[in-house]
């Protein structure tokens, strides 16, 4: 019998009016959000190519150790 591989990837999402990181991904092929219990900090970038903050980046850095 052949092992199968299996790669999971995850992305964060801010959500609006929300104070808190979700993390995004998918499962059996459906598309699951839980929120990850750790708060956005410092100023939130204008747009998502800029960067935030100091404190913005380290939640964020939080967030994805999580």
């Amino acid at each position: 019998m052949q092992a199968i591989e299996q790669h999971y990837f995850m992305a964060l999402e801010i959500r609006k009016n929300s104070k808190w990181w979700y993390a995004v991904f998918m499962v059996n092929g459906q598309k699951t959000v839980i929120n990850l219990g750790v708060p956005i900090t410092g100023n939130v970038h204008r747009k998502r190519t800029m960067l935030g903050d100091d404190e913005f980046e380290r939640s964020r850095g939080r967030a994805m150790r999580v």
